[in-house]
């Protein structure tokens, strides 16, 4: 939620049609307050003793990677992947498009700051990162692109998103939709 968060404000509407959306697709949506995933594991254990996975994009990794996120914790990032992978826990990742090289870059291609690397090859190796497997033609569509054109009324967002969604779009007039 709080990624959706301009300044003070959230815009409530946005957030629950993106969640009406996902469900149209027959997927499970769960929220929470948690911000980030090491604190959100602990909660979910409590659930459960099964695999826990989480679906993300390779930005997600890359900021799993940053030291900032960590500044609150006591051992750093190294307590908070820790906490992270406690039990059978697994990330899901999505690749990306680098833009500046027009290339697809997964995991396994993903460089994080030189002295994490020997962390990140452990989880590679490991199986606790996995490359989803997608289309990738896939990849080169962005959320904010489609519902810009859903606003200015381009009829080619369609083209974007699978037909249940456009109707559920259209139907609810979400995102702005006429």
């Amino acid at each position: 939620l709080r990624q959706l968060q301009t300044g003070d404000h959230i815009d409530h509407a946005d957030f629950l049609a993106r969640v009406d959306t996902l469900g149209t697709l027959g997927h499970t949506v769960m929220i929470s307050n948690y911000l980030r995933y090491h604190r959100l594991v602990p909660f979910l254990r409590r659930l459960t003793n099964k695999r826990i996975g989480f679906a993300m994009g390779l930005r997600n990794i890359r900021e799993l990677f940053d030291e900032k996120f960590y500044t609150d914790t006591p051992g750093g990032i190294l307590q908070a992947l820790g906490q992270l992978f406690q039990g059978d826990i697994k990330l899901y990742v999505a690749p990306a498009i680098d833009q500046a090289q027009g290339i697809i870059i997964n995991p396994e291609s993903c460089t994080v700051p030189r002295h994490l690397s020997h962390l990140y090859a452990h989880l590679l190796e490991n199986n606790y990162i996995e490359t989803i497997n997608v289309d990738n033609e896939l990849l080169a569509i962005y959320a904010r692109d489609v519902i810009q054109k859903i606003q200015t009324g381009d009829p080619r967002w369609e083209n974007f998103v699978p037909t249940p969604v456009a109707a559920l779009i259209k139907q609810r007039h979400y995102f702005g939709c006429p």
